[in-house]
């Protein structure tokens, strides 16, 4: 059985040794898995080894890495005794391909740019040939010339020398054109050997082989200079028809060196953080200092603060406390910070419409969609844009479901579903008894459906809630009484079916009673 040996790279300032000069070989990127921020690339390289102690170079690794993350593993029982990261250069031979084809390409331009020139001069000289022998025709006749030879000179001059004129004209534009593409075809080329030499990462290795073999290394690392974006694509036809939802995943990397034919896994680690437990310390309880200034005396507070597709190719997994998407077909990402967008996963979500309306907040009525078993989904949390029957509908976020596992998205307004609010006539003035004032309030909700098919409606008002024990919030009442009140938060629901052209009341009236000589902070 061959032995394998496995190095971690642990590197710091004086730890450097000198490999002298070492044969050299490019690592090529096989697999990455892009975290929400930062990368794990895993990269091989073959190198021919003679028996014995020698060393290696292995380029074409990211110039920025977590130095502490690189580790290498060598076949065919050959150790490594010494390994060092440091900077370096990289010819990236794909690019240099594509600069040899087009020097190619110049040398062809620079002979069609010197022909067409040789048929420009060429041309210039018959006219001025043309020229100096009809001048000499004319000045060699000893008798004079007469008017017929005169103008069958001139006639010759004419014919030919608008042949020569046009032939001119037409060259010198050609050789124009040749020579502005040879410029920039130039400029192109020097952008372009520019580009194909790239800093880089270099691996240098003291190693020791037991026999001279054809040795492959694998190598691992994380770098900070890559990421993903989990964003949806939200469609709905009809109410009649499920929810189209595409999950896409934005990936981006700025490590300089182009990911060519990769295996790609997008995962929600974050393996940036600090996997360290919190120590639990003795809760200390003493007194807040408190501050006297004049006849007012302040007490300190402190507040605690919480911070605040491709189906057939893509395999959803649960990787511990991760979610991964495992993508089989090879990706090439630029190394140019470019986004590229991947398409993930296509599910199509069963969901319930309703029409939704918050009388209170808002005049509007939005057409909603609820799905039920969200978290069945492993969908991550990201942004979405939505489209309902084909037109743009807005932005929404996905995030986690709600108690009671399903989630909404709210596709949009529907301008056929009308909402009016106004007082009630159970409102009455602030009736005073004591030291206490008592406010009957009410208000009555109209909600029309103009459309013309049945829908379903949930409407949400609301009461106010008391934050303090000298304020009461008493004698509720609902029509219809089917509303459910959440005593703690105030808020009403009602779910209605409501036909086309109908129109659906609901009243909401209560009394406040509160201390007359302090106001309430909100309108009632």
């Amino acid at each position: 059985m061959r032995r394998t040996a496995v190095i971690s790279v642990l590197l710091c300032a004086c730890a450097s040794f000198a490999l002298g000069a070492a044969p050299s070989v490019v690592a090529r990127i096989d697999e990455a898995t892009v975290y929400y921020r930062g990368a794990t690339l895993h990269y091989s390289a073959s190198a021919a080894l003679e028996k014995g102690s020698g060393s290696l170079e292995i380029t074409g690794l990211p110039p920025s890495i977590d130095r502490a993350s690189l580790k290498v593993q060598a076949g065919s029982g050959v150790l490594i005794s010494a390994a060092e990261f440091a900077s370096g250069r990289f010819k990236d031979p794909d690019a240099l391909k594509r600069v040899a084809a087009m020097r190619d390409s110049l040398l062809l331009l620079q002979k069609q740019v010197q022909e067409s020139g040789n048929r420009l001069e060429i041309a210039q000289k018959m006219l001025s040939l043309l020229t100096e022998g009809i001048e000499n025709n004319l000045k060699g006749r000893t008798g004079g010339t007469s008017a017929t030879e005169l103008t069958a000179n001139l006639e010759l001059y004419r014919r030919n020398a608008a042949t020569y004129y046009k032939n001119i004209d037409d060259e010198q534009e050609k050789f124009d054109r040749l020579s502005a593409r040879e410029e920039a075809l130039s400029a192109r080329i020097k952008e372009a050997e520019a580009a194909a030499d790239k800093p880089c990462g270099v691996l240098k290795i003291a190693y020791s082989a037991p026999a001279a073999a054809t040795v492959r290394f694998n190598l691992s690392l994380y770098t900070t200079a890559a990421g993903w974006t989990p964003v949806y694509e939200v469609n709905v036809p009809s109410t009649d028809k499920p929810v189209s939802l595409t999950a896409r995943g934005q990936v981006r990397q700025n490590t300089g060196l182009d990911w060519k034919a990769l295996r790609l896994h997008l995962s929600s680690g974050r393996p940036d953080r600090t996997n360290i437990a919190p120590a639990v310390e003795p809760w200390k309880l003493g007194f807040r200092s408190i501050m006297v200034r004049g006849s007012q005396m302040m007490m300190a507070k402190s507040a605690a603060r919480e911070e605040s597709v491709m189906d057939d190719y893509v395999e959803v997994s649960d990787a511990g406390l991760e979610t991964c998407y495992d993508i089989s077909l090879p990706y090439d990402i630029a190394g140019d910070g470019a986004v590229a967008g991947i398409e993930l996963k296509h599910y199509s979500l069963p969901a319930k419409y309703m029409h939704f309306a918050a009388p209170r907040q808002s005049s509007q009525v939005f057409l909603t969609a609820v799905i039920d078993g969200w978290d069945n989904y492993r969908l991550l949390p990201g942004q979405a844009t939505v489209s309902y029957a084909g037109a743009y509908a807005g932005k929404t976020s996905l995030g986690s479901a709600q108690a009671d596992g399903s989630i909404r998205l709210t596709l949009g307004v529907d301008p056929a579903v009308t909402v009016t609010r106004e007082r009630s006539e159970e409102m009455k003035a602030p009736a005073a008894i004591g030291n206490n004032v008592t406010v009957s309030c009410g208000w009555r909700t109209v909600i029309r459906n103009g459309s013309g098919k049945t829908i379903s409606l949930q409407v949400k008002d609301q009461i106010p809630v008391s934050t303090e024990k000298e304020i009461e919030v008493k004698n509720v009442r609902l029509l219809p009484e089917s509303g459910a009140l959440n005593a703690e938060s105030g808020i009403i629901s009602w779910e209605f079916s409501l036909a086309g052209g109908q129109a659906q009341e609901t009243v909401v009236s209560y009394k406040v009673k509160y201390p007359s000589d302090k106001p309430l902070n909100g309108i009632l």
